[in-house]
Protein backbone atom coordinates (compact mmCIF):
# COMPACT_ATOMS: atom_id res chain seq x y z
CA UNK A 1 0.00 0.00 0.00
CA UNK A 2 2.08 3.36 -1.32
CA UNK A 3 0.10 5.47 0.99
CA UNK A 4 1.38 7.12 3.87
CA UNK A 5 -1.74 9.11 5.50
CA UNK A 6 -5.35 7.91 4.98
CA UNK A 7 -8.01 10.51 6.17
CA UNK A 8 -11.46 10.41 6.91
CA UNK A 9 -14.05 12.23 9.15
CA UNK A 10 -16.96 12.55 9.94
CA UNK A 11 -19.30 14.97 12.13
CA UNK A 12 -19.70 14.49 15.84
CA UNK A 13 -22.77 15.53 17.91
CA UNK A 14 -23.81 18.00 20.54
CA UNK A 15 -23.50 15.48 23.19
CA UNK A 16 -20.32 13.89 22.09
CA UNK A 17 -18.38 17.18 21.48
CA UNK A 18 -19.66 18.27 25.01
CA UNK A 19 -18.23 15.15 26.62
CA UNK A 20 -15.10 17.24 26.23
CA UNK A 21 -15.83 19.99 28.70
CA UNK A 22 -14.70 17.71 31.57
CA UNK A 23 -10.99 18.85 30.97
CA UNK A 24 -8.30 17.10 29.45
CA UNK A 25 -6.40 16.53 32.98
CA UNK A 26 -9.17 14.07 33.72
CA UNK A 27 -7.80 11.70 31.08
CA UNK A 28 -6.19 8.65 32.61
CA UNK A 29 -6.73 4.88 31.96
CA UNK A 30 -9.58 4.15 34.22
CA UNK A 31 -11.55 2.54 31.35
CA UNK A 32 -11.46 5.82 29.77
CA UNK A 33 -9.69 4.29 26.91
CA UNK A 34 -6.39 6.48 27.36
CA UNK A 35 -3.16 5.25 28.07
CA UNK A 36 -0.96 7.90 28.58
CA UNK A 37 -0.13 11.14 29.96
CA UNK A 38 -1.61 14.00 28.58
CA UNK A 39 1.07 16.40 26.92
CA UNK A 40 -0.64 20.27 25.79
CA UNK A 41 0.73 22.89 23.96
CA UNK A 42 -1.02 26.69 23.71
CA UNK A 43 -0.45 29.39 21.80
CA UNK A 44 -2.31 33.11 21.99
CA UNK A 45 -4.27 35.06 20.05
CA UNK A 46 -3.21 38.61 18.27
CA UNK A 47 -3.92 41.66 18.56
CA UNK A 48 -2.56 43.59 15.39
CA UNK A 49 -2.93 47.50 16.61
CA UNK A 50 -1.00 48.92 13.51
CA UNK A 51 0.85 47.98 10.53
CA UNK A 52 -2.46 46.32 8.58
CA UNK A 53 -1.68 46.43 5.00
CA UNK A 54 1.95 47.61 5.33
CA UNK A 55 2.75 44.87 7.44
CA UNK A 56 3.05 42.22 3.58
CA UNK A 57 6.26 44.21 2.74
CA UNK A 58 8.95 43.91 4.70
CA UNK A 59 10.16 47.45 4.34
CA UNK A 60 7.43 48.11 6.91
CA UNK A 61 6.74 47.55 10.77
CA UNK A 62 3.46 45.73 12.56
CA UNK A 63 3.02 45.66 16.17
CA UNK A 64 1.42 42.57 17.54
CA UNK A 65 -0.32 42.67 21.04
CA UNK A 66 -0.66 39.34 22.24
CA UNK A 67 -3.92 38.25 24.45
CA UNK A 68 -3.53 36.49 27.74
CA UNK A 69 -5.83 34.18 28.50
CA UNK A 70 -7.21 33.74 25.00
CA UNK A 71 -5.47 30.81 24.08
CA UNK A 72 -5.28 27.55 21.44
CA UNK A 73 -4.50 24.39 22.98
CA UNK A 74 -3.87 21.32 21.51
CA UNK A 75 -3.76 18.23 23.36
CA UNK A 76 -1.85 15.15 22.73
CA UNK A 77 -2.04 11.49 24.41
CA UNK A 78 -2.03 8.04 23.38
CA UNK A 79 -5.31 5.96 23.54
CA UNK A 80 -6.49 2.42 23.13
CA UNK A 81 -9.31 1.60 20.94
CA UNK A 82 -10.60 -0.55 18.32
CA UNK A 83 -9.26 -0.13 14.54
CA UNK A 84 -11.07 0.50 11.39
CA UNK A 85 -11.01 -2.41 9.14
CA UNK A 86 -8.74 -0.48 6.96
CA UNK A 87 -5.72 -0.97 9.41
CA UNK A 88 -6.19 -4.29 10.41
CA UNK A 89 -4.20 -5.33 7.83
CA UNK A 90 -0.92 -3.38 8.11
CA UNK A 91 1.28 -1.68 10.67
CA UNK A 92 0.22 2.06 11.11
CA UNK A 93 -0.28 4.70 13.07
CA UNK A 94 -4.09 5.70 13.70
CA UNK A 95 -4.15 9.30 14.59
CA UNK A 96 -7.53 11.08 15.61
CA UNK A 97 -7.79 14.79 16.04
CA UNK A 98 -10.79 16.23 17.83
CA UNK A 99 -12.18 19.26 17.33
CA UNK A 100 -14.80 20.41 20.06
CA UNK A 101 -15.62 24.15 19.13
CA UNK A 102 -16.17 22.78 15.32
CA UNK A 103 -18.17 19.43 16.69
CA UNK A 104 -16.42 17.56 14.66
CA UNK A 105 -13.24 14.66 14.79
CA UNK A 106 -10.84 13.77 12.12
CA UNK A 107 -9.02 10.10 12.07
CA UNK A 108 -6.06 9.62 9.78
CA UNK A 109 -3.96 6.24 9.17
CA UNK A 110 -0.65 6.56 8.55
CA UNK A 111 1.11 3.39 7.20
CA UNK A 112 4.44 3.60 8.16
CA UNK A 113 6.33 1.83 5.64
CA UNK A 114 5.37 4.13 2.94
CA UNK A 115 7.63 6.36 1.35
CA UNK A 116 8.59 9.43 3.42
CA UNK A 117 5.23 11.41 4.08
CA UNK A 118 4.78 14.05 1.68
CA UNK A 119 1.37 15.54 -0.11
CA UNK A 120 1.86 13.04 -2.65
CA UNK A 121 0.63 10.10 -0.07
CA UNK A 122 -2.57 11.66 0.85
CA UNK A 123 -5.93 10.37 -0.07
CA UNK A 124 -9.50 11.18 1.88
CA UNK A 125 -11.39 7.82 2.28
CA UNK A 126 -15.06 8.84 2.01
CA UNK A 127 -16.39 6.38 4.61
CA UNK A 128 -18.76 8.21 6.02
CA UNK A 129 -20.23 10.28 2.79
CA UNK A 130 -17.12 12.47 3.87
CA UNK A 131 -18.22 16.16 1.98
CA UNK A 132 -15.74 19.34 1.34
CA UNK A 133 -17.36 21.24 4.17
CA UNK A 134 -16.31 18.77 6.53
CA UNK A 135 -12.75 18.50 5.71
CA UNK A 136 -10.18 20.75 7.44
CA UNK A 137 -7.54 21.75 5.61
CA UNK A 138 -5.23 23.06 7.81
CA UNK A 139 -5.91 19.85 10.28
CA UNK A 140 -4.33 17.63 6.82
CA UNK A 141 -1.80 19.99 5.99
CA UNK A 142 -0.12 20.62 9.19
CA UNK A 143 -0.30 16.78 10.08
CA UNK A 144 1.05 15.91 6.57
CA UNK A 145 4.09 18.28 6.48
CA UNK A 146 4.92 17.91 10.14
CA UNK A 147 5.34 14.58 9.86
CA UNK A 148 7.42 15.03 6.67
CA UNK A 149 9.50 17.38 8.81
CA UNK A 150 9.66 14.96 11.78
CA UNK A 151 10.94 11.89 9.66
CA UNK A 152 13.75 13.47 7.63
CA UNK A 153 14.72 15.86 10.94
CA UNK A 154 14.82 12.45 13.27
CA UNK A 155 16.21 9.73 9.99
CA UNK A 156 13.38 7.10 9.22
CA UNK A 157 15.12 4.63 11.66
CA UNK A 158 14.46 6.47 14.63
CA UNK A 159 11.36 7.73 13.38
CA UNK A 160 9.74 5.06 12.86
CA UNK A 161 10.97 3.48 15.52
CA UNK A 162 9.14 6.13 17.64
CA UNK A 163 5.83 5.66 16.07
CA UNK A 164 6.18 1.82 16.31
CA UNK A 165 6.21 1.99 20.16
CA UNK A 166 3.18 4.83 19.95
CA UNK A 167 1.48 2.10 17.65
CA UNK A 168 1.92 -0.80 19.81
CA UNK A 169 -1.55 -2.56 21.35
CA UNK A 170 -3.40 -1.27 18.95
CA UNK A 171 -3.13 2.91 20.25
CA UNK A 172 -4.29 5.83 18.16
CA UNK A 173 -2.17 9.25 18.88
CA UNK A 174 -5.18 11.55 19.57
CA UNK A 175 -5.24 14.93 19.65
CA UNK A 176 -7.89 17.24 21.21
CA UNK A 177 -8.24 20.70 19.84
CA UNK A 178 -9.40 23.18 22.06
CA UNK A 179 -9.58 27.24 22.09
CA UNK A 180 -10.76 29.91 24.90
CA UNK A 181 -14.45 31.02 24.08
CA UNK A 182 -13.04 34.78 23.16
CA UNK A 183 -11.80 33.49 19.89
CA UNK A 184 -15.66 33.02 18.82
CA UNK A 185 -18.70 35.31 18.76
CA UNK A 186 -20.49 34.37 21.96
CA UNK A 187 -22.77 36.63 21.00
CA UNK A 188 -25.93 34.34 20.53
CA UNK A 189 -24.99 31.89 23.79
CA UNK A 190 -25.25 35.36 25.88
CA UNK A 191 -28.65 35.82 24.05
CA UNK A 192 -29.91 32.33 25.01
CA UNK A 193 -28.96 32.82 28.77
CA UNK A 194 -30.46 36.35 28.91
CA UNK A 195 -26.90 37.79 30.08
CA UNK A 196 -26.24 41.26 28.96
CA UNK A 197 -23.04 41.30 26.83
CA UNK A 198 -20.47 42.22 29.21
CA UNK A 199 -17.38 40.36 30.03
CA UNK A 200 -18.54 39.18 33.41
CA UNK A 201 -21.28 37.21 31.50
CA UNK A 202 -18.52 35.75 28.87
CA UNK A 203 -17.04 34.57 32.49
CA UNK A 204 -20.19 32.84 33.46
CA UNK A 205 -20.40 30.55 30.54
CA UNK A 206 -18.47 27.07 30.21
CA UNK A 207 -15.20 27.08 28.74
CA UNK A 208 -14.20 25.71 25.28
CA UNK A 209 -18.17 25.91 24.01
CA UNK A 210 -18.75 24.55 20.60
CA UNK A 211 -19.90 27.18 17.99
CA UNK A 212 -23.99 26.97 17.99
CA UNK A 213 -25.69 24.75 15.11
CA UNK A 214 -27.67 26.45 12.56
CA UNK A 215 -30.37 25.65 9.88
CA UNK A 216 -28.18 22.06 10.81
CA UNK A 217 -24.88 23.39 10.03
CA UNK A 218 -22.03 24.68 12.74
CA UNK A 219 -21.94 27.98 12.76
CA UNK A 220 -18.44 29.73 12.81
CA UNK A 221 -18.16 33.54 13.98
CA UNK A 222 -14.75 34.23 14.66
CA UNK A 223 -13.64 37.76 16.99
CA UNK A 224 -10.25 38.03 14.73
CA UNK A 225 -7.61 36.86 17.03
CA UNK A 226 -5.99 34.80 14.18
CA UNK A 227 -7.81 31.39 15.40
CA UNK A 228 -6.19 29.24 12.34
CA UNK A 229 -2.38 30.20 12.72
CA UNK A 230 -3.10 29.53 17.07
CA UNK A 231 -4.25 26.12 16.09
CA UNK A 232 -1.56 25.65 13.36
CA UNK A 233 1.37 26.49 15.55
CA UNK A 234 -0.26 25.13 18.57
CA UNK A 235 -0.71 21.80 16.70
CA UNK A 236 2.73 22.05 15.04
CA UNK A 237 4.32 22.64 18.68
CA UNK A 238 2.59 19.67 19.88
CA UNK A 239 3.85 17.42 17.64
CA UNK A 240 7.60 18.21 17.56
CA UNK A 241 7.14 18.05 20.90
CA UNK A 242 5.45 14.44 21.04
CA UNK A 243 8.00 13.00 18.60
CA UNK A 244 10.64 14.46 20.88
CA UNK A 245 12.16 16.78 18.52
CA UNK A 246 11.98 20.19 20.88
CA UNK A 247 11.54 20.45 24.63
CA UNK A 248 9.27 23.69 24.72
CA UNK A 249 8.90 25.50 28.18
CA UNK A 250 6.11 25.55 30.93
CA UNK A 251 5.29 29.40 31.21
CA UNK A 252 8.17 30.48 32.99
CA UNK A 253 11.33 28.30 31.44
CA UNK A 254 12.19 26.28 34.54
CA UNK A 255 14.67 24.19 33.62
CA UNK A 256 15.65 25.14 30.01
CA UNK A 257 18.31 27.51 28.95
CA UNK A 258 17.68 30.70 27.13
CA UNK A 259 19.21 29.56 23.95
CA UNK A 260 17.06 26.00 24.17
CA UNK A 261 14.29 27.83 24.50
CA UNK A 262 14.41 30.50 21.22
CA UNK A 263 15.96 27.48 19.63
CA UNK A 264 12.85 25.46 19.98
CA UNK A 265 10.54 28.31 19.27
CA UNK A 266 12.65 29.24 15.73
CA UNK A 267 11.93 25.71 15.13
CA UNK A 268 8.09 25.88 15.73
CA UNK A 269 7.71 28.83 13.88
CA UNK A 270 9.26 28.41 10.91
CA UNK A 271 7.42 25.37 9.93
CA UNK A 272 4.29 26.78 11.28
CA UNK A 273 4.55 29.87 8.71
CA UNK A 274 4.84 27.50 5.96
CA UNK A 275 2.72 25.13 6.90
CA UNK A 276 -0.14 27.92 7.55
CA UNK A 277 1.03 29.60 4.47
CA UNK A 278 0.57 26.28 2.50
CA UNK A 279 -2.60 25.58 4.19
CA UNK A 280 -3.89 29.00 2.32
CA UNK A 281 -1.74 28.04 -0.69
CA UNK A 282 -0.12 31.76 -0.21
CA UNK A 283 2.49 33.13 1.90
CA UNK A 284 0.96 36.08 3.93
CA UNK A 285 2.49 38.09 6.32
CA UNK A 286 3.05 35.78 8.97
CA UNK A 287 2.23 38.41 11.87
CA UNK A 288 -0.35 35.87 13.39
CA UNK A 289 1.97 33.07 13.45
CA UNK A 290 4.78 34.72 15.02
CA UNK A 291 2.67 36.54 17.34
CA UNK A 292 1.35 32.32 18.48
CA UNK A 293 5.62 31.53 18.70
CA UNK A 294 6.95 34.79 20.23
CA UNK A 295 3.76 36.84 22.19
CA UNK A 296 3.56 40.69 22.34
CA UNK A 297 5.79 41.86 19.47
CA UNK A 298 7.39 44.71 16.67
CA UNK A 299 7.40 42.30 13.91
CA UNK A 300 8.63 42.16 10.16
CA UNK A 301 7.82 40.14 7.53
CA UNK A 302 10.53 37.10 5.93
CA UNK A 303 11.06 37.37 2.59
CA UNK A 304 8.46 34.27 1.56
CA UNK A 305 10.03 34.34 -1.97
CA UNK A 306 12.55 31.70 -0.62
CA UNK A 307 9.92 29.07 0.34
CA UNK A 308 7.77 28.90 -2.69
CA UNK A 309 8.42 25.67 -3.43
CA UNK A 310 7.04 25.11 -0.11
CA UNK A 311 3.42 25.88 -1.67
CA UNK A 312 3.00 22.91 -3.95
CA UNK A 313 0.44 20.36 -3.15
CA UNK A 314 4.00 17.78 -3.29
CA UNK A 315 6.45 19.85 -0.93
CA UNK A 316 9.54 17.74 -1.14
CA UNK A 317 10.71 16.59 2.56
CA UNK A 318 14.56 17.20 1.65
CA UNK A 319 13.17 20.82 0.61
CA UNK A 320 10.88 21.42 3.34
CA UNK A 321 14.06 20.39 6.24
CA UNK A 322 15.91 22.43 4.94
CA UNK A 323 13.63 25.54 4.55
CA UNK A 324 12.70 25.16 7.90
CA UNK A 325 16.08 24.33 9.61
CA UNK A 326 17.89 27.51 7.53
CA UNK A 327 20.00 30.27 9.39
CA UNK A 328 20.51 32.27 6.41
CA UNK A 329 16.52 32.53 4.65
CA UNK A 330 15.01 33.67 7.30
CA UNK A 331 15.31 36.82 7.67
CA UNK A 332 12.27 37.68 9.57
CA UNK A 333 12.64 40.11 12.32
CA UNK A 334 10.76 39.29 16.17
CA UNK A 335 11.04 42.16 18.74
CA UNK A 336 9.95 40.89 21.91
CA UNK A 337 7.73 43.97 23.09
CA UNK A 338 6.68 44.80 26.87
CA UNK A 339 3.51 47.30 27.00
CA UNK A 340 4.48 50.05 29.44
CA UNK A 341 3.23 49.33 32.88
CA UNK A 342 -0.65 50.39 33.52
CA UNK A 343 -1.41 49.84 30.17
CA UNK A 344 -4.01 47.69 29.13
CA UNK A 345 -6.07 46.96 26.08
CA UNK A 346 -9.77 45.79 25.49
CA UNK A 347 -10.90 44.36 22.70
CA UNK A 348 -14.47 43.81 21.38
CA UNK A 349 -16.77 41.68 19.20
CA UNK A 350 -18.83 43.76 16.87
CA UNK A 351 -21.82 42.10 15.15
CA UNK A 352 -21.05 42.49 11.70
CA UNK A 353 -18.40 40.57 9.79
CA UNK A 354 -15.97 41.16 7.09
CA UNK A 355 -13.46 39.46 4.63
CA UNK A 356 -9.90 40.57 5.58
CA UNK A 357 -8.75 38.65 1.94
CA UNK A 358 -11.01 40.34 -0.50
CA UNK A 359 -10.21 43.91 1.27
CA UNK A 360 -6.62 43.08 0.90
CA UNK A 361 -7.48 42.43 -2.78
CA UNK A 362 -8.71 45.74 -3.22
CA UNK A 363 -6.10 47.82 -1.66
CA UNK A 364 -3.39 45.68 -3.36
CA UNK A 365 -4.99 46.62 -6.58
CA UNK A 366 -5.16 50.40 -5.94
CA UNK A 367 -2.06 50.28 -4.92
CA UNK A 368 -1.21 48.89 -8.45
CA UNK A 369 -3.53 51.22 -10.27
CA UNK A 370 -2.63 54.00 -8.43
CA UNK A 371 0.94 53.56 -7.36
CA UNK A 372 2.60 57.31 -6.68
CA UNK A 373 -0.49 58.08 -4.50
CA UNK A 374 -0.40 54.82 -2.97
CA UNK A 375 3.37 54.99 -2.04
CA UNK A 376 2.96 58.53 -0.40
CA UNK A 377 0.43 57.37 1.74
CA UNK A 378 1.59 54.18 2.68
CA UNK A 379 5.20 56.36 3.78
CA UNK A 380 3.16 58.55 6.08
CA UNK A 381 1.35 55.35 7.15
CA UNK A 382 4.63 53.55 7.85
CA UNK A 383 6.17 57.08 9.47
CA UNK A 384 3.36 57.11 11.88
CA UNK A 385 3.29 52.66 12.46
CA UNK A 386 7.12 53.50 13.35
CA UNK A 387 6.61 56.23 15.86
CA UNK A 388 3.63 54.14 17.37
CA UNK A 389 6.31 51.78 18.47
CA UNK A 390 8.92 54.35 19.53
CA UNK A 391 6.51 55.79 22.09
CA UNK A 392 6.02 52.62 23.59
CA UNK A 393 9.57 52.18 23.90
CA UNK A 394 9.93 55.34 25.22
CA UNK A 395 7.41 55.64 27.51
CA UNK A 396 8.35 51.85 28.77
CA UNK A 397 12.11 53.76 29.32
CA UNK A 398 10.57 56.31 31.72
CA UNK A 399 8.63 54.10 33.82
CA UNK A 400 12.16 52.48 35.07
CA UNK A 401 13.83 55.65 35.09
CA UNK A 402 11.23 56.58 37.80
CA UNK A 403 8.65 54.35 38.39
CA UNK A 404 6.86 56.74 41.20
CA UNK A 405 6.43 59.84 38.76
CA UNK A 406 5.38 57.32 36.07
CA UNK A 407 2.72 55.68 38.35
CA UNK A 408 1.86 59.40 39.24
CA UNK A 409 1.22 59.93 35.76
CA UNK A 410 -0.72 57.24 35.32
CA UNK A 411 -2.79 57.54 37.78
CA UNK A 412 -4.03 61.14 36.71
CA UNK A 413 -3.97 60.26 33.48
CA UNK A 414 -6.68 57.40 34.15
CA UNK A 415 -9.27 59.51 35.59
CA UNK A 416 -9.31 62.56 32.90
CA UNK A 417 -10.07 62.82 29.60
CA UNK A 418 -7.34 63.57 26.89
CA UNK A 419 -8.04 66.41 26.17
CA UNK A 420 -7.10 67.99 28.97
CA UNK A 421 -3.67 66.18 29.19
CA UNK A 422 -2.05 68.82 27.91
CA UNK A 423 -3.13 71.63 30.46
CA UNK A 424 -1.01 72.70 32.84
CA UNK A 425 -0.96 70.56 36.50
CA UNK A 426 1.19 70.55 39.49
CA UNK A 427 3.31 67.39 38.59
CA UNK A 428 6.41 68.83 38.02
CA UNK A 429 8.50 68.43 34.83
CA UNK A 430 9.46 64.24 34.91
CA UNK A 431 5.98 64.15 35.05
CA UNK A 432 4.72 66.12 32.58
CA UNK A 433 7.11 64.13 30.23
CA UNK A 434 5.64 61.53 30.75
CA UNK A 435 2.44 62.57 29.87
CA UNK A 436 3.84 64.43 27.00
CA UNK A 437 4.95 60.85 25.51
CA UNK A 438 1.52 59.65 26.02
CA UNK A 439 0.16 62.59 23.91
CA UNK A 440 2.32 61.85 21.46
CA UNK A 441 1.82 57.89 21.16
CA UNK A 442 -2.09 58.54 21.04
CA UNK A 443 -1.35 61.73 18.18
CA UNK A 444 0.66 58.93 15.76
CA UNK A 445 -2.23 56.30 16.68
CA UNK A 446 -4.91 59.17 15.46
CA UNK A 447 -2.48 59.82 12.31
CA UNK A 448 -2.25 56.16 11.18
CA UNK A 449 -6.05 56.28 11.92
CA UNK A 450 -7.04 58.97 9.86
CA UNK A 451 -4.27 57.30 7.10
CA UNK A 452 -5.98 54.17 7.13
CA UNK A 453 -9.39 55.13 6.70
CA UNK A 454 -8.43 57.52 3.68
CA UNK A 455 -6.41 54.45 1.99
CA UNK A 456 -10.44 52.33 2.40
CA UNK A 457 -11.83 55.34 0.55
CA UNK A 458 -9.39 55.54 -2.10
CA UNK A 459 -9.33 51.81 -2.83
CA UNK A 460 -13.35 51.67 -2.38
CA UNK A 461 -13.26 49.30 0.69
CA UNK A 462 -14.63 50.30 4.51
CA UNK A 463 -11.26 49.90 6.54
CA UNK A 464 -13.22 51.60 9.18
CA UNK A 465 -16.78 51.69 8.40
CA UNK A 466 -18.84 54.86 9.66
CA UNK A 467 -20.58 52.94 12.81
CA UNK A 468 -16.97 52.10 13.67
CA UNK A 469 -15.80 55.49 13.26
CA UNK A 470 -18.87 56.54 15.66
CA UNK A 471 -17.97 54.24 18.20
CA UNK A 472 -14.07 54.39 18.21
CA UNK A 473 -14.69 58.16 18.57
CA UNK A 474 -16.74 58.03 21.61
CA UNK A 475 -14.15 55.27 23.07
CA UNK A 476 -11.32 57.46 23.26
CA UNK A 477 -13.25 60.56 24.76
CA UNK A 478 -13.77 58.67 27.64
CA UNK A 479 -11.22 59.23 30.70
CA UNK A 480 -7.74 57.18 30.41
CA UNK A 481 -8.42 56.28 26.91
CA UNK A 482 -4.94 55.98 24.83
CA UNK A 483 -6.87 54.71 21.14
CA UNK A 484 -9.37 52.89 19.70
CA UNK A 485 -10.13 51.72 16.01
CA UNK A 486 -10.06 48.34 14.42
CA UNK A 487 -7.55 45.98 14.18
CA UNK A 488 -5.63 44.27 11.94
CA UNK A 489 -7.30 45.23 7.99
CA UNK A 490 -10.12 46.76 9.54
CA UNK A 491 -13.56 45.92 8.78
CA UNK A 492 -16.39 45.35 10.75
CA UNK A 493 -16.14 42.27 13.18
CA UNK A 494 -14.17 43.83 16.12
CA UNK A 495 -12.59 46.69 17.83
CA UNK A 496 -10.15 47.47 19.76
CA UNK A 497 -9.13 49.98 22.66
CA UNK A 498 -5.90 50.87 24.36
CA UNK A 499 -6.54 52.54 27.76
CA UNK A 500 -4.28 53.43 30.76
CA UNK A 501 -5.30 51.12 34.11
CA UNK A 502 -5.31 53.14 37.15
CA UNK A 503 -2.09 52.32 39.16
CA UNK A 504 -4.88 51.50 42.03
CA UNK A 505 -7.27 49.60 40.60
CA UNK A 506 -6.21 46.48 42.81
CA UNK A 507 -6.94 47.95 45.77
CA UNK A 508 -10.08 49.42 45.08
CA UNK A 509 -11.40 46.38 43.15
CA UNK A 510 -12.23 47.93 40.01
CA UNK A 511 -10.32 48.57 36.57
CA UNK A 512 -12.60 52.08 36.45
CA UNK A 513 -11.19 52.58 32.79
CA UNK A 514 -12.34 49.46 31.06
CA UNK A 515 -15.84 49.58 32.90
CA UNK A 516 -15.87 52.66 31.11
CA UNK A 517 -15.23 51.37 27.76
CA UNK A 518 -17.66 47.91 28.57
CA UNK A 519 -20.52 49.92 29.28
CA UNK A 520 -20.17 52.40 26.58
CA UNK A 521 -19.76 49.69 23.81
CA UNK A 522 -22.32 47.20 25.59
CA UNK A 523 -25.06 50.41 25.41
CA UNK A 524 -24.05 51.66 21.95
CA UNK A 525 -27.27 50.84 20.56
CA UNK A 526 -28.71 53.24 23.25
CA UNK A 527 -26.42 55.91 22.67
CA UNK A 528 -26.79 59.03 20.25
CA UNK A 529 -24.84 58.06 17.83
CA UNK A 530 -25.38 54.36 18.18
CA UNK A 531 -29.34 54.68 17.78
CA UNK A 532 -31.23 52.77 15.18
CA UNK A 533 -28.00 51.59 14.18
CA UNK A 534 -28.71 47.72 15.27
CA UNK A 535 -24.68 47.30 16.21
CA UNK A 536 -24.28 45.43 18.70
CA UNK A 537 -20.52 45.28 20.58
CA UNK A 538 -19.78 42.56 22.88
CA UNK A 539 -16.58 43.81 25.72
CA UNK A 540 -14.13 40.08 25.65
CA UNK A 541 -12.48 38.71 28.94
CA UNK A 542 -9.77 38.88 27.78
CA UNK A 543 -6.50 41.79 27.93
CA UNK A 544 -3.24 42.04 26.67
CA UNK A 545 -0.28 39.79 27.32
CA UNK A 546 2.38 42.87 28.30
CA UNK A 547 5.38 40.41 27.43
CA UNK A 548 7.79 37.86 28.82
CA UNK A 549 8.19 33.96 27.90
CA UNK A 550 4.92 33.04 28.81
CA UNK A 551 3.35 35.40 26.22
CA UNK A 552 4.08 32.89 23.38
CA UNK A 553 4.01 29.11 22.70
CA UNK A 554 4.44 27.18 25.87
CA UNK A 555 3.75 23.74 27.26
CA UNK A 556 1.11 22.03 30.05
CA UNK A 557 1.35 18.62 31.63
CA UNK A 558 -2.29 18.72 31.18
CA UNK A 559 -4.36 21.55 29.78
CA UNK A 560 -4.72 24.81 32.17
CA UNK A 561 -7.17 27.36 30.95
Amino acid sequence: MDVGLLIFSLSIGTTYAASYLRGLENRVDNGSGFISDVLTVSCPGKVLVCGGYLVLESANIGVTIATNTARFYVSVCSKSKPLPSIARACEVLLIEVLSLQFRSTYKFLYDWNSKEVDSETLSYINEENLSVENKNVFVQRCLALSLSFIRKHLGSENFIAKIRKSASKNTWLSLTLEANNDFYSQVVELKKRGLPLKSKSLAMLPEFLPCPVVNGAVSVQKTGLGSSAAMVTALVGALLKWFGVVALHDGDGTGMDGADILADRRLVHNLAQLVHANAQGKIGSGFDVAAAVYGTQMYRRFNGEHFTACLEDRVNPSALHAAVTSTSLWDVQVVPLSLPPHMDMVLGDVCGGSSSTSMAKAVLKWRKERPEEAAALWAELSAANTAIYGHLETLRALSQEDEVVYRAACLWMANTVSETWSLPHSGGLALQSVVVRMMALKSSFHTARSLMRSMGLSAGVDIEPAFQTAIADATEALPGVICAGVPGAGGSDALFALYIQSPDWEAVKEDAVRQHIENLWCDWAQHPAGRDSGVMVCPLKLAAQTGGLSGGIRSHSGRDS
